[in-house]
């Protein structure tokens, strides 16, 4: 058993080495598990207060890294909808829905829905 924030114990198999792409797609699984389990947006604009309110949501990665995940489950998808909360982001990058309208309003007017 692995307590939490400790080092994984695992032992590497011999074995063939893993070729790039499958590497590539197991990162993505692991990325796709963590984001389905543990992120969430917000109802309401973000508030860090708000957030350090929810309960914490434990997740364990592949290699036996287990965590307990709080406010940041809420900052990470919530930059798509506000990039300013970002930082080293500047001022002209738009969130999902100014994005949006905008892509919309340089279409035609033929082919707007």
């Amino acid at each position: 058993v692995v307590r939490e924030r400790d080092t994984p114990r695992w032992t590497k198999k011999p074995g063939p080495q893993p070729t790039s792409s499958w590497l590539s797609y197991m990162l993505r699984e692991c990325l796709q598990d963590f984001q389905m389990n543990c992120l969430q947006v917000a109802d309401a604009p973000y508030d860090e207060d708000a957030a350090n309110a929810l309960p914490m949501k434990h997740f364990e990665f592949p290699t036996g890294y287990n965590d307990d995940y709080g406010s940041v489950r809420l900052m990470i998808p919530e930059a798509l909808f506000d990039p300013s909360n970002v930082k080293g982001v500047g001022a002209s990058i738009l969130g999902i829905g100014p994005l949006v309208t905008t892509s919309v309003g340089m279409c035609d007017m033929d082919i707007r829905p």
